[in-house]
């Protein structure tokens, strides 16, 4: 019944619209599949990606799409939630003239038991749509689980010392951790964590009690993200919601953001522990582990978009995987056209094979 009644509300949205939209949404050419997915591949169950043609915005709404083509595929696959991913954007261009348009980029659940490829392919061929595609679960770049690991050889390697003589960091240049999550508490980070100036409400700079209110105080889509996000509900499937309404990124699985934060800017000249590399820069902590403990990252490109909306100068992704997506290459096109550096695992297996986001 329910799928029934989105179809209903997305022919009614279509039928509403001008003649002249209805025939570009019919007419415009879809883009070719452009996937490279490896045999292996691991897929977030029951969810597609779908980026609708530009000549369909006047369609799209925050939870529909106006295309009359879609409703038998809603109602055969089971379709019980389409969410527009990331409302709040506008359209970017980058200096070749591409468009990037996050906004027509669209998350589908669906409720029936068919390979994410299929629905994909389905949705690929309708007119209005610019791409559809799986999401490729990416996995953990391992980290030992060595608590005097980055004493080891990196920094030497690297000649950090010889960095230093020039600069340790600077807190105002945020590093985006987008992996697993990271320990707030640790005592040789909780001095680097960025706190969301447009959530701290009492402006003191720390996340206390007093700035948690309930509220979306900066108006980015996320309610009280002081110290992060948390975009991975308690388990691997989210079971429709888009995040868990937690925004606390402490890990609650794996620890491996942890690690990579303490080896990106862990506190020097504290006299604990170990020095980050970049020890007096800050850390923003992006969660997309699930909250088991399990070496997958989900939801990561939408933590590129996010680390990059709210300011991180560098992002760090120590994990990915096989295969190559149209939307993978888009969210980090944009994090990179809003002038941050995205920094990626190349991996550890010595595999020629592509690695994504690396390659």
């Amino acid at each position: 019944m329910k799928c029934s009644l989105i179809a209903v509300v997305l022919l009614s949205c279509y039928a509403s619209l001008p003649l002249v939209a209805q025939q570009s949404a019919i007419f415009e050419k879809n883009q070719p599949l452009t996937w490279h997915i490896p045999q292996d591949a691991e897929f977030v169950p029951n969810s597609v990606i779908v980026k609708f043609h530009a000549s369909a915005a006047n369609t799209l709404s925050k939870h529909s799409a106006g295309l009359p083509a879609a409703a038998p595929l809603l109602t055969r696959f089971g379709v019980h939630t389409m969410k527009q991913m990331f409302p709040k954007h506008e359209s970017t261009w980058l200096a070749g003239g591409e468009e990037i348009a996050l906004q027509r980029m669209y998350r589908i659940e669906y409720s029936e038991a068919v390979s994410p490829l299929e629905v994909a392919r389905a949705f690929a061929a309708l007119p209005g749509v610019q791409y559809a595609e799986p999401e490729i679960v990416q996995k953990l770049v391992y980290t030992p689980d060595d608590p005097r690991l980055g004493e080891q050889y990196a920094l030497s390697l690297v000649e950090a010392e010889k960095a230093w003589d020039l600069t340790t960091g600077s807190e105002d240049i945020v590093i985006g951790i987008v992996d697993s999550g990271i320990k707030l508490d640790h005592e040789d980070l909780k001095d680097r964590i960025w706190v969301n100036p447009g959530e701290d409400i009492d402006q003191d700079g720390v996340y206390t009690e007093a700035d948690i209110d309930s509220i979306d105080n900066d108006n980015n889509g996320y309610i009280d993200d002081i110290v992060g996000i948390d975009l991975v509900g308690p388990t691997l499937v989210m079971g429709g919601t888009y995040y868990d309404n937690d925004p606390d990124p402490t890990p609650r699985g794996h620890p491996h953001g942890t690690h990579v934060a303490g080896i990106a800017a862990a506190s020097g000249d504290n006299g604990k522990g170990i020095a980050g590399l970049a020890y007096n820069c800050r850390v923003m902590a992006v969660k997309c582990g699930s909250d088991v403990y399990a070496p997958s990252i989900l939801r990561g490109y939408d933590g590129i978009v996010y680390a990059a909306d709210n300011g991180a100068h560098v992002i760090n992704c120590s994990w990915g995987g096989g295969g190559y997506l149209e939307s993978q290459k888009e969210m980090i096109d944009y994090a990179i056209s809003k002038g941050a550096i995205v920094v990626v695992a190349a991996g550890n297996t010595g595999s020629e094979s592509v690695h994504t986001p690396g390659a």
